[in-house]
């Protein structure tokens, strides 16, 4: 713990040392002139120098203690994919749709828009991880709808765009149809 407080103090001092001797823009009676405030360049470039090789041997301490109480420690585990899926879903029932995009996908984001208020209570009556698995269609939970694959959900967002009436297009025969009398008898201001 110390040699971490000690690369922080070492990184604020190299900040400081950086900030000190960039130039600064000083008034000179007539023009902006550029002047470090701080001692000569080269003193400068120097201390700035010494707090870098200060601050790698402070990394790499810290990085040695650090690494080895990790190899000690056990592995903690890491989290599962069903129950981010499920509490993602459990924030979009929520409400919160920010940042459920990223962990869900589009065919689970569409199946959790389509049920209605009761089957999302049925739904989101169960833990984090259930809800997971009933998403990736691991273990389904058998009041409810089942979700849509990948493939079967494209499937079917194609067919219903294709369902779709494609709009009428529009020919105009006249270009300046629309436009203000005065705008189709004079000509453009870098023409006249």
């Amino acid at each position: 713990m110390r040699s971490v407080v000690r690369f922080v103090a070492l990184i604020m001092k190299a900040a400081l040392a950086a900030m000190a001797a960039a130039p600064k823009l000083v008034w000179d009676g007539v023009r902006w002139v550029a002047r470090s405030l701080s001692g000569a360049p080269g003193q400068a470039a120097a201390a700035q120098a010494e707090a870098v090789a200060e601050i790698q041997a402070a990394a790499a301490e810290a990085e040695q203690d650090l690494a080895a109480p990790a190899a000690a420690a056990p592995a903690a585990p890491s989290a599962d994919a069903s129950v981010e899926w499920g509490q993602a879903a459990l924030r979009f029932l929520a409400g919160q749709r920010r940042g459920v995009e990223g962990t869900l996908d589009e065919p689970a984001l569409a199946y959790l828009g389509a049920l209605s208020s009761e089957q999302q209570a049925r739904l989101a009556a169960h833990p984090a991880r259930r809800i997971g698995e009933h998403l990736l269609r691991e273990r389904r939970i058998a009041s409810l709808p089942e979700p849509e694959d990948m493939a079967t959900w494209r499937r079917a967002e194609i067919e219903r765009l294709c369902r779709q009436p494609l709009p009428e297009p529009v020919l105009r025969v006249d270009p300046w149809a629309g436009l203000p009398r005065e705008a189709r008898s004079r000509p453009a201001p870098a023409f006249a």
